[in-house]
């Protein structure tokens, strides 16, 4: 077998981990949420406004109001976003999925040039699972 074989199973085997599902269920919630569309592009809008105004060298004092009131809408607006129901859920989807494939990498590390991880006790009781 060859790697890029090798490297075909192990992305069908990881397509099928309940992790990895959770992850896409997630990000399909996510992308399709008209609420947080909404709040994603007000924030965009917000935020390239604000990176206008904060680019100008000479501003007024109404420039300056409109940047700390614009800047005052643009925490709000990220504080909704991370709030957000769907953002949690897909942070916590794409956490779960950073964990698996950080053991996958520990794993494949450990049988291509035989170091164990760091922090490798050779007590497997204590170990997150580095595979030895």
């Amino acid at each position: 077998m060859t790697v890029k074989e090798a490297t075909r199973q192990l992305g069908l085997a990881l397509a099928e981990e309940a992790n990895v599902a959770a992850f896409n269920a997630a990000k399909r919630a996510y992308d399709q949420n008209a609420e947080l569309s909404e709040l994603l592009g007000e924030y965009r809008a917000e935020r390239t406004l604000l990176g206008e105004l904060y680019a100008k060298t000479d501003t007024t004092a109404e420039e300056d109001a409109a940047a700390e009131k614009m800047n005052a809408r643009v925490a709000e607006l990220a504080e909704k976003i991370r709030a957000h129901e769907a953002y949690v859920a897909l942070e916590e989807a794409q956490a779960a999925v950073n964990a698996l494939m950080e053991q996958v990498n520990r794993d494949i590390s450990f049988y291509a040039f035989g170091e164990l991880p760091d922090g490798c006790t050779h007590d497997c009781s204590t170990c997150g699972g580095c595979g030895h």
